[in-house]
């Protein structure tokens, strides 16, 4: 219970679910508030008493109310037992699993995506969400909307990774069926299966140009294939461990694949000539992104960083280091200058690519972090382990 400041409306809450707004001075009530999925834990008015905050545990929901219409402004996925406000109105701290403080510019959570939560990505147009890992389906939705779009069928077993084409007119999924499968964007339809590999597949990557596929696997090889002709190129062979990811350069002449031998090796997709060896992370590599230029490499990993390399000296210039737990997937924003983390230690955090300080971190999500990818406005998704997709619309002027 809580009084707003001019102490004319008094808020009241609890297990119901239900937020009731009084009269205080004639105990009259005002407006019944409806929209908590589980019980409500915390209750608090801002300073000029025109927004309320409400706040549940157990849900990981933090909504604003506009206390004139008594409409939600907003849901956002964090858990919480205490809310305060700033002074003047525009920070708000939700204390629950950690501190979460909004600022003037929050990343308020636009859509809640149920269904999947492997693995995640966007269209280069930011227009399609695709999303695998539940019951050996891709999901599509409309990124905006959240409407769904066609269902992909065709694996047998859990799907890990899906990418779509750089002209987003084809997806390619891979997991633990061993194969790699080829779909239409549009229709959802299957054009080809890739078949070859002894093992569960982890990772898969288009070249810039689309004509080939890499595919990174537990049987300690990397495949590239010729997607017309549906055929092996060239397996490469020098990974001593599981490999769990892999990427072209934006000119294509060379590859970059690391795993579980913590090792990330640079290489010519046809010969399979190793160019380059970056060694530093302590821990499996979960995931590897080439920055637009070429120049430089940033990597993810176990040991709960995230690393930028400079290619043209094979040196680590940045180690992102804050997450408290395994960092499963990176992404860079369309400009480059901002670097998104997945973390097992469930949250998303925000990091400048150039200093590599940390901007923001996305916390109380609920659930471990799997995969993040960014659209081309900057839309930032995230794939969580409870089969949940979450989006923020991310602006480079995020401070934290």
């Amino acid at each position: 219970m809580t009084y707003s400041a001019d102490g004319r409306l008094l808020a009241s809450a609890g297990l119901d679910r239900l937020i009731v707004l009084w009269n205080a001075d004639s105990g009259e009530e005002i407006a019944s508030l409806k929209g908590h999925q589980h019980d409500i834990a915390a209750i608090a008015f801002s300073p000029d008493g025109e927004r309320l905050a409400s706040a549940s545990l157990t849900g990981y929901e933090v909504k604003l109310w506009d206390t004139q219409s008594w409409e939600e402004i907003l849901t956002m996925p964090f858990a919480g037992t205490s809310l305060r406000f700033g002074a003047d109105g525009n920070v708000l701290a939700v204390m629950g699993n950690g501190v979460r403080v909004m600022d003037g510019t929050p990343l308020p959570n636009r859509l809640t995506l149920r269904g999947a939560g492997q693995t995640v990505a966007l269209d280069a147009d930011g227009k399609r969400l695709a999303c695998a890992g539940a019951f050996n389906l891709v999901r599509l939705w409309d990124a905006r909307t959240g409407k769904p779009l066609p269902l992909l069928k065709g694996h047998d077993e859990l799907v890990r990774r899906v990418i779509f084409s750089p002209d987003g007119k084809h997806l390619a999924t891979a997991g633990d069926d061993r194969t790699v499968k080829l779909w239409d964007a549009d229709s959802g339809r299957e054009l080809r299966t890739f078949r070859g590999h002894d093992d569960w597949i982890q990772a898969v990557a288009f070249s810039p140009d689309g004509q080939w596929l890499a595919s990174a696997s537990y049987d300690k090889t990397v495949k590239i294939w010729d997607i017309a002709a549906g055929t092996v190129i060239a397996t490469f062979t020098k990974h001593g461990d599981r490999v769990l990811c892999v990427a072209f350069s934006p000119d294509g002449k060379t590859v970059a694949s690391a795993g579980d031998d913590n090792t990330v090796l640079l290489w010519a997709p046809l010969t399979g000539r190793v160019v380059g060896s970056l060694q530093g992370h302590t821990d499996s590599v979960n995931a590897l992104i080439f920055n637009k230029d070429g120049t430089a490499l940033l990597t993810a990993s176990d040991d709960k960083t995230a690393r930028r390399w400079d290619l043209g000296s094979g040196k680590q210039t940045h180690t992102f280091a804050g997450h408290f737990d395994y960092v499963r997937d990176l992404a860079l924003s369309p400009d480059g200058q901002t670097l998104a983390t997945a973390g097992w230690d469930q949250t998303v955090r925000l990091w400048d690519v150039a200093s590599g300080k940390e901007l923001q971190t996305l916390s109380g999500l609920g659930q471990g972090m799997r995969g993040v990818a960014f659209g081309p406005d900057g839309l930032l998704t995230a794939a969580g382990t409870q089969l949940t997709v979450l989006t923020w619309q991310v602006q480079r002027s995020t401070k934290r």
